[in-house]
């Protein structure tokens, strides 16, 4: 896709979820490819996605669905010790997951200081 552009505009918090629709736009992804390696990566979840074109304001762009079980939907519920079974039972290297923890912590710091509470 030569004419393709990202655009992330950052103004009101970050949209993973936006995010990773253009990233996977831009590399011809399909619901189904991108599917399969996400439960590669994490073979005890059962997730799959929908990538599919969103128009805003006349702009047209993408979206993308995290698509899990029912007890998981919304907000999940997940805890930081949750997240960190995930990675550890991932097929993940050792240092994506040294990244993805370092990632999922400072959000976590961030997360806890918006809602004025602990980690």
């Amino acid at each position: 896709m030569p004419d393709s552009i990202l655009a992330i505009r950052i103004h009101a918090g970050f949209n993973a979820s936006s995010f990773t629709a253009g990233l996977l736009a831009l590399t011809e992804q399909t619901s189904g490819t991108a599917g399969a390696y996400l439960r590669s990566l994490f073979p005890g979840l059962d997730i799959g996605l929908e990538l599919k074109p969103a128009w805003v304001r006349g702009i047209s762009g993408w979206t993308v669905k995290f698509l899990t079980p029912a007890e998981t939907t919304g907000h999940g519920h997940r805890h930081p010790e949750d997240i960190e079974a995930i990675y550890a039972a991932s097929r993940l290297s050792a240092g994506a997951r040294q990244r993805a923890r370092a990632v999922w912590h400072e959000l976590v710091r961030a997360e806890a200081r918006v809602h004025g509470t602990s980690e």
